[in-house]
């Protein structure tokens, strides 16, 4: 008797536990639809090689004011908020929300002078 009963709370249990998983499943596809639709996701999608500003979030002295760095260099999309940067001063890479990037316009950005090109590195 206690042998079948500990069959069927396993049994219950297992039950419990695959709706559990298909209800995590769920709520997490329905958290990213909605990660998708937020407004922050800019129109603007970079293409490797566009030059872009960098804004410097963690130096700024007030919320309304916004300091760029920059010219970066786009290297790779992450995601579709995410992108790699390089800096051609520094030689570094460095990966940057959407958010904080915006189009650098100068005529060198255009027509490729003034600034180094991304050095490829083996993938």
């Amino acid at each position: 008797m206690i042998k079948k009963l500990t069959e069927e709370l396993a049994k219950k249990l297992d039950d419990w536990k695959a709706e559990i998983v298909n209800k995590q499943q769920f709520e997490a596809e329905k958290r990213k639809a909605e990660q998708d639709k937020r407004k922050d996701v800019k129109r603007e999608q970079f293409t490797r090689g566009d030059w872009v500003l960098v804004s410097i979030a963690h130096k700024r002295k007030s919320k309304k004011i916004q300091q760029w760095t920059g010219p970066y260099q786009i290297v790779k999309s992450e995601s579709p908020k995410v992108y790699t940067v390089y800096n051609p001063i520094r030689q570094k890479r460095v990966r940057v929300h959407v958010r904080r990037i915006k189009f650098y316009a100068h005529e060198a950005s255009s027509k490729g002078r003034g600034y180094q090109r991304i050095p490829r590195t083996p993938t």
